[in-house]
């Protein structure tokens, strides 16, 4: 019939347990990832994921990009930092509107701006942290460590 190794266990019988579809999803989900694929053989159109190149640019993501800019202003700046991370190639293309090459340049801008007046703001309240900024803090050090 066939050469069998000493490891492996006989060859069900026709119509035996083995056929159950369940133990076979079973055995596939517990190969090694190369062998799974072997086994399926070559991807198909339809499996393959779709990548969309940088300058593919649709409707929803200019919309995405003007709510970001507008959030941003909720007290939450990190969203124009995440605007401009995820749109910044669409400065380069010539056919991104300029509505929202505008919204990820500003986004880029009021980050920064916003970032630098919490580094100062920290500077402030840090150096008069046993001035008028003590009955503000919720743990305060024991020692003077700025005298």
């Amino acid at each position: 019939m066939w050469q069998q190794h000493l490891d492996e266990s006989p060859p069900a019988a026709a119509g035996g347990a083995f056929d159950d579809p369940l133990v076979d999803a079973f055995d596939d989900e517990h190969q090694e990832p190369v062998a799974r694929a072997a086994a399926r053989g070559p991807p198909r159109e339809r499996d393959l994921p779709l990548l969309r190149r940088h300058k593919d640019l649709t409707p929803e993501d200019i919309d995405l990009s003007s709510k970001l800019w507008r959030w941003g202003f909720f007290f939450l700046p990190f969203l124009w930092l995440v605007n401009y991370y995820f749109f910044r190639h669409s400065l380069a293309s010539p056919a991104t509107p300029e509505t929202m090459k505008r919204d990820v340049r500003r986004s880029l801008v009021a980050f920064g701006v916003a970032a630098t007046l919490w580094i100062i703001w920290l500077i402030v309240f840090y150096t008069n942290m046993h001035g008028w900024a003590h009955p503000m803090m919720l743990f305060s050090p024991s020692t003077n460590v700025l005298d």
